[in-house]
Formats: structure tokens, sequence, C-alpha cells
């Protein structure tokens, strides 16, 4: 039923949605991704990623994903960010002097960003490059599109590092380093190394006017929100719409006073508070955000919590002054939740609208007094605390933001200031997220045969209220976790144990009664290596109900580098990843445990499906298309725009293809078995074929007999004519 209150948002977001690809581009400039662990987000050459800015995003939030196999439907954060001001500020261009000077990318866009931040650079280094993945000889990775690497340096100490470099109208030039590993225990996190530097320049063409900068901040914001799976467009899902853009968002900051007794870090996190507006009968009903829509009869696994994990950052590093470069335990100096006094005070407030501009001296004054808040007397949780359980955020959909900010510093000219922060987040895996879900919900139902609820501290309750209530709080304990391993990796130069690394080429290659893995050598070379593991999703991949099963696993004893998976069913879509493994010997956190490469490197995003069986007969051979019209192929997931294909085949046969005048073009041996084959009209060395008539030859390799139990020699051949027009 369509709900009224909604229609001015319904409006805006289909008007949104005819933006073209061109002006979204034009929002965000260029991005590289950071897809190689447990954690996707994509990060932008402007130094903050803005709301709603991504072409092609899936959904209101669009990055932080975790967990990443199961889509970017995981996706936790609308937006982040930047606000750099100093005061007293001499302005090139406006000839005058600002009491206060501030620029700023995102949250929200503003048209003349093009005045105030200048890209410079923006790439990306990689330990080494991404695995080439085929099925059935097409590349079948997403990491083609989401893992570029621009430079490879087998020194460096994360798996991936993005570099983005840009300079400010305020004279301070920005250098941004994004640190991602695929290591199992540090990959839901990314570290941001941040150099601020007084140069001087202030506009795109590199032009310097020098001066010293007073009483400067670093400020940063994040908008979370965590309906994920739960709402991925309008009115779609078991969510509200309002918390796909953290409506019902609560923050919490700890660790801002270095000198108190239960002092460990300082940090922040955010987690998805109990909406108002979901139906419920108990005050604990909506913890984790269950889909309480889901049927516990059907075989889709969609019995889960949308919003089983917390978000946050943590302080690994902050510079005393441009002096002393010793970290500053007292940093960030200001941690807000609300943006000034007024009534709408939350992420929709005015000082991170669009249109704004870099001379608004209201505005500027506002973000700059932002930034020196302070830290609040109360965070925010412990606002809604005394609140609970009638507390609601804002009468709009607009929630509160999670920010910190740096400083006051004073930069001369070549002063500089270095700030590191780890963002991260944790959660429940995903077999114990359905697990919880599944139970919550046969209590809810009063199903018969009750499951026994074990809470996280190992008691029993009959409350499945309190059960998953607990278990969604343990979620909090798992990003600390997170943090602490941020911060004792950045202590040892991230400096991690390294699990094998994967194989540099991963095939799948159906068959017609089996689908043949197949994989290269060079993770043998790992002094702690001991095997590998495959692992197979049916009908769904990269989506919140894919379900991945183990279905081989080998170790250095009885290594092997192919697999044949005979449990594939005829007419299901097969999709496979393949890790290496080490003896666990390395493992200090769970010893014992191997560590794996990510499956993010060999994840297929191409169905692998098996063939046809055998054809009956050499004469019943055919091709299709033929005609093979080039302008009336169609491009798509399942069929190569250049797919040709040949049917009903002899089980093991050698097909070559040659020009009307005899010259050999093409050829392959066809051994898996099945009654199928391509050819992607493409000659040996890799070039495409002219138009023109074309002999396909059939060579049987080995004695078989066909379906009407007519022996068929080896030797025995038959040929068809191809004519293909470009």
């Amino acid at each position: 039923m369509f709900k009224p209150k909604y229609f001015k948002i319904f409006i805006l977001c289909a008007l949104y949605l005819v933006i073209s690809h061109n002006s979204l581009f034009a929002q965000i400039g260029q991005i590289r991704w950071m897809r190689i662990g447990a954690l996707r987000s994509f990060f932008s050459e402007q130094g903050q990623e803005l709301e709603s800015a991504r072409p092609g995003r899936l959904t209101i939030c669009d990055g932080m994903a975790w967990p990443a196999e199961y889509g970017m439907e995981q996706s936790t954060i609308a937006s982040r960010g930047l606000f750099i001001g100093c005061r007293n500020f001499n302005d090139p261009v406006m000839n005058r002097t600002y009491d206060y000077k501030v620029v700023a990318r995102g949250p929200r866009d503003d048209t003349s960003w093009e005045s105030q931040i200048f890209p410079i650079e923006l790439k990306m280094i990689g330990r080494f490059r991404h695995p080439t993945v085929y099925v059935d000889e097409q590349t079948a990775t997403a990491n083609e599109l989401y893992d570029i690497v621009d430079e490879v340096d087998p020194d460096l100490p994360a798996d991936r590092m993005i570099i983005v470099r840009f300079n400010t109208s305020l004279g301070i030039s920005v250098t941004k380093k994004i640190l991602a590993f695929s290591q199992q225990y540090h990959d839901n996190y990314f570290v941001y190394d941040w150099v601020f530097k007084n140069t001087g320049i202030v506009d795109a063409e590199g032009n310097k006017f020098p001066q010293t900068l007073e009483k400067v901040y670093f400020g940063f914001i994040y908008r979370y929100a965590f309906s994920g799976e739960g709402c991925t467009g309008y009115d779609q899902g078991w969510a509200e719409w309002d918390e796909t853009w953290g409506e019902n968002n609560v923050n919490h900051a700890f660790g801002t006073d270095p000198t108190a007794s239960d002092f460990k870090f300082r940090a922040q996190y955010a987690y998805y508070g109990r909406s108002e507006t979901r139906p419920n009968t108990h005050p604990d009903w909506d913890w984790g955000l269950p889909n309480n829509e889901a049927n516990l009869d059907d075989e889709i696994m969609d019995e889960s919590m949308a919003a089983a994990k917390f978000v946050g950052c943590v302080t690994l590093h902050a510079d005393k002054s441009t002096e002393d470069k010793s970290d500053d335990p007292y940093q960030p100096v200001s941690t807000p939740w609300k943006f000034g006094d007024s009534s709408t005070n939350g992420s929709d407030h005015a000082i991170v609208q669009a249109n704004i501009g870099q001379y608004d001296e209201q505005i500027m004054q506002q973000r700059w007094d932002f930034m020196a808040s302070g830290h609040p007397e109360q965070t925010q949780m412990e606002f809604v605390a005394d609140r609970y359980p009638v507390y609601t955020s804002l009468p709009d959909h607009g929630g509160y933001s999670q920010a910190h900010a740096f400083g006051p510093y004073t930069l001369k000219v070549g002063d500089s200031i270095r700030i590191i922060v780890a963002e991260g987040i944790a959660g429940i895996n995903r077999a114990k997220n359905r697990e919880v879900t599944r139970n919550w919900l046969m209590y809810e139902q009063s199903r018969p045969n009750l499951p026994e609820l074990v809470r996280p501290n190992g008691q029993t309750t009959t409350d499945h209220h309190l059960y998953k209530k607990e278990w969604f709080w343990s979620c909090r304990d798992s990003l600390l976790q997170t943090f602490e391993r941020a911060i004792e990796a950045y202590h040892n130069d991230y400096n991690l144990l390294q699990p094998p690394p994967p194989p540099a080429v991963f095939n799948v290659t159906p068959g017609g009664n089996l689908i043949r893995l197949s994989w290269s050598e060079e993770a043998m070379s790992d002094p702690h290596f001991d095997g590998y593991e495959i692992w197979r999703a049916v009908g769904l991949v990269d989506k919140p109900t894919s379900v991945y099963v183990k279905i081989f696993e080998c170790n250095k004893a009885n290594v092997v580098h192919t697999f044949d998976d005979t449990t594939a069913r005829r007419g299901t879509d097969n999709y496979y990843y393949i890790v290496s493994k080490d003896d666990g010997s390395q493992n200090t956190i769970q010893p014992g445990v191997p560590l794996v490469s990510s499956k993010q490197y060999t994840l297929t995003n191409v169905a692998a499906r098996l063939k046809r069986p055998q054809g009956e007969q050499l004469e019943d051979i055919r091709i299709v298309p033929n005609p093979f019209i080039i302008d009336r192929q169609v491009l798509t997931q399942d069929k190569p725009r250049d797919q040709i294909s040949m049917y009903e085949l002899p089980p093991k046969c050698k097909i070559s293809i040659f020009t009307e005048r005899g010259d050999l073009v093409w050829d392959k041996i066809h051994d898996d078995g099945s009654g199928d084959d391509y050819w992607y009209s493409l000659t040996s060395s890799g070039q495409l074929v002219a138009s023109g008539i074309y002999i396909v030859l059939f060579e049987v390799l080995e004695d078989y007999t066909d379906a009407k139990g007519v022996l068929v020699t080896k030797g025995t051949n038959t040929f068809r004519k191809l004519i293909i027009i470009r």
C-alpha cells in the first residue's frame, strides 16, 4: 500500500534515477574500489564520497558493504564529508580576509566544489594483480571492473593501497592513502592515512598564495545507515524507507579522556537503533532489524538480521603539532553528533546541504564551530538511553551522523599534519545470523519443536527477544576487537602474517556430466602452504540469499590442481571460488586454524552449467547461429556477442575450422564428455575472422558407442559449413 507521507521522497528518487551517467560522474569523479576482503567500498579522487553520487549504485547506501560475499545490499554508509577550516584567511579570489574560511567536499554535493577541491592523482597499488578467472573460456570475475591495479609493488605492506592527492583553495594540499588487507583477521577495516600540507597552492593551475594558517581544523563526517538488504529501494523489503537514510542510526564516542582509568583507545561507533515505526509488540523486538517477513517453510535463505553489525572509526595517530610528530592522545578534540542547536540539527542540517559554496560566511562559521565544538556532555547513545524506549531521532528521515575533528593547528608554509584513522565494520557471521533469526522467528510464530536458545555467554533462555538482542549487542564486541587489531597492525607497520597467495589462474569448465575446475600452482612456493579449498554457490552469488558450501579440500600431502565437480545438478547455475591455505602454524589469534587467501580474488560471477550430454549420432551435429551475422548478435551475461555454438558433439573429438581454401584458422580438443562446445570467431592467434564461408571438421578421438548402439571408431569424421557475415 502506498504511503502518502513518503510521496515527496518517492518523487525525488524517481527524478534521481533519470539523471545521466555523465552528471553523476561529474559529482564523484574517478573512483577506485577496495574489494579484496570481507569489506567493500569505493573511494573518490575528490577525497570523500558524496551521498548518492556513484554511477550505477544499487542502494541509497553504497559503501562499507560487509560481509562482502553477500552483495552490495550489505552497504552501511550513505556518505562521508571532509571539512578543512581556519581563521583569518586572506582570500586571493575575493581579495579580502575572512574571519572563518572552510572548504568542504561532501556529505552532499556542492556545485562549487571545483573551485575548492582540485584533484591531482588517483591510483591503486597492489602487492600482486588479481587472478585471471574463467568460466568456459570467458572472463568471469568482477575484479576486471572493480580491482583496477595501476601499479604492482611486491613490497607493499598492504594488499592494496589507493593514493588520492588533491589541492584546496585554502592552500592546503592533501595526500590520502587508503590501505586494505585480505588476511582474514584484518579484512574488515580500511586505514586512512591523511597528510595535510600548507603548500600555498590555491587553484587548479597550481598558483600559490602563501600565508600562515591559524586555528586549522580537519573534520570528518560519516553518515551511516543499516537497513541494507532490508530495504534496497522505495518500499522494498521489510525495513522502513527512512531507515535507508539513517533515521534511527545511533552514534557513540569513547576514549575522549586519555587520563581515565578505563582508557584504551579513542574511537566511535554506530549501530541500528530500535525503530519506532516498525510494527512490534515488545520493546526489544526490532534489535538487529530481523526479517519478520521470512517464510520458514521455503528454501530461500532470507532469515536474517539486516543490521547485525556495528561500524565506526578508531584513531591510530594524530600529530601533536607541526613540530611534534608524536601521537596526541587528546585528538580528536571534537566528537559532535549534532550540527548546531537548531531544531533540525541532524544529518540534513544546513551546513551539510548541497550548493552552499565557499563564500557563505554564516555557513563557514557554523562549520568551523562544528569542528571546534569539543566533546558533548552526552553522546547520542547516552542521550537515547535516557529516553529509551520512547526516543525518536528526528521528525524527518535524516537521523544523526558520526563525526570527529582534529585541531586546532597552526600551519606555516611547508608545515604538515598527519592523521591516521581506521574505519571498520564487524558483526556476527552469516551462518550465525541466519540461525539466530530463524530461531527467533520460530518462537515469534509459536512453532512446534522450538529450538534451544543459546546466548552469547553460553547460557540458555526461553526469552527469544533477549536472545536476539544479546546476539545483536555481541556485534559491538566484534567491532572493538577489530579496532584492537587495526591498532596492533599500525604499531607493527602493517607487518601481517600472510596466507599463501591465491592461484594466478582459475578455470571453470562445464562438461556433460561434470564441471571441471583447474588452477595454477603459485601457492605451493609458500613455505607454509597446505593445500586448497573450493566452495560453491548454487543459483545466486554475491546476493543476500547466497549460500556457499565447501565441496573440496586437499592438503600438501595430497595436493592436486584439478577437481571434477560431479555433484552439480543439471539446470542449475553454479558459482565457485578457490582459496589457498597454510598449515595453521602462523595463526596467533586462533592457533591451528589455517590462514586462507581471500575468496574475493577468485569468486566467479558467471554461471557454470552442465552442458548437454554427448550427441546421439554424428549426423546430428549442428552449428548455431548459422549464418553467423555479427550485427544481429546480442551480448548477454550467458552468451558473449561473438559466441558460435556447436551442439550434439561426440564425447571426445577434435574440432578444426578452415577457410574455404583450406587454411586452418582455429582448432580445439573437445574432451569434456559433453555435446556442446563454443568458438568465439577468433583465430588461434586471437584475431577476429573475416566474413566468408568456413569448413568445420569434427574428428572422433576415441571409440564410443552412439545412442543407436553403433560403434563409432577413432578417426571417423564429418564436417559442416559455417557462414560468417560481419
